[in-house]
């Protein structure tokens, strides 16, 4: 316990010693603190990616089915042999939103496809919520076809789709 509390001492020092470095307007700061505390709540400093890394290829590939098992259980994969959804999994990263952060900024090129695992995400079109995603929806190239994101709290992100941005409102991981 105090290790862990000796790390987050750590690495909260160095945050801040980054952002008085780089002289973080104070917004910006403000964002830069609150996903760090958020995300250190969720995964209390702990990088799955590096504990994986130090697993053998076969362990690795298990822990990670395990980890991703309810993305990997979705109708699309229903059809895919264990060795596929095996080497699927390890190539499935999560990522987490802070509330008010943008996932997909209209425009963007959306080279993933993104599924809820927790929270929620607004649909913005015009300044104007058109749809409130949640648990097990998708986010992808169409957004009004099939929409993709993970999330461990609700959040706000923003999506290029026929005009429409997908905000997150709150803390979320997106897959």
């Amino acid at each position: 316990m105090y290790s862990r509390r000796s790390l987050y001492e750590s690495k909260w020092r160095d945050l801040k010693d980054f952002i008085a470095l780089h002289q973080m307007p104070k917004e910006l700061k403000q964002r830069i603190e609150d996903y760090f505390q958020t995300s250190w709540s969720l995964n209390h400093g702990i990088d799955i990616y590096e504990t994986l890394r130090e697993f053998p290829e076969e362990l690795r590939g298990d822990v990670s089915m395990h980890l991703h098992r309810e993305i990997l259980q979705l109708p699309i994969f229903e059809a895919a042999s264990q060795g596929c959804l095996k080497l699927l999994s390890l190539h499935i990263k999560t990522n987490f939103c802070a509330p008010g952060e943008f996932l997909i900024h209209k425009g963007d090129a959306l080279n993933y496809i993104y599924y809820l695992c927790n929270g929620s995400m607004e649909v913005i079109k015009d300044d104007m919520v058109v749809a409130i995603l949640g648990k097990g929806d998708l986010v992808g190239s169409d957004i009004n076809v099939h929409l993709v994101a993970t999330s461990n709290g609700q959040m706000t992100a923003t999506t290029n789709s026929a005009g429409q941005d997908v905000v997150v409102r709150s803390s979320s991981d997106v897959k």
